[in-house]
């Protein structure tokens, strides 16, 4: 795989504005992070759609008893590449 990959983080991906941005983004050849809140299921489809366009995608969902911060994230900066996004 080349490393010269583009990979987005979306925030809110699975509803409107934000599901519009992610879909685009697919489209731009983008891999996306997909991150959303309650809804599962619009994530899911969101999820679809962006590989059905040939690029990858990755759900992640923040805890509410510890919602992700510069300073507490669970994802580590190298795990943002584009290798780290499983279909």
């Amino acid at each position: 795989m080349s490393s010269t990959n583009k990979v987005a983080l979306i925030t809110g991906a699975s509803r409107g504005i934000g599901r519009a941005i992610t879909l685009e983004l697919a489209r731009d050849n983008f891999d996306c992070i997909i991150n959303y809140v309650r809804n599962q299921d619009a994530a899911d489809e969101v999820k679809k759609s962006v590989e059905k366009s040939g690029q990858r995608a990755h759900l992640i969902q923040p805890t509410s008893a510890n919602p992700p911060t510069a300073k507490n994230s669970s994802m580590k900066p190298s795990q943002l590449s584009a290798a780290s996004i499983s279909s």
